[in-house]
């Protein structure tokens, strides 16, 4: 098991997902894995129409351990 961080995937606002979803699903050739009216995954990375955290609107990138505790645990030792 490890604490390191890995990239897990990338969410990108926009005003349209029906539209975005189309451009990757007709243009791409790529299937979504899940999709809702509001957000559509691909393999890594997603559209979403609703609120970003930041309420910008901005992209976010999300990174994945295996064990969340224990890697904040270690990151708080190493602020020590």
């Amino acid at each position: 098991m490890t604490t390191k961080p890995r990239f897990a995937f990338a969410l990108d606002y926009v005003k349209d997902v029906e539209v975005s979803k189309q451009f990757y699903v007709g243009v791409l050739a790529l299937e979504p894995d899940r999709s809702h009216p509001t957000f559509a995954q691909f393999a890594s990375f997603a559209v979403a129409s609703d609120e970003s955290l930041g309420g910008k609107g901005e992209s976010e990138l999300y990174w994945a351990v295996d064990d969340a505790e224990l890697a904040f645990r270690e990151s708080m030792v190493r602020a020590e």
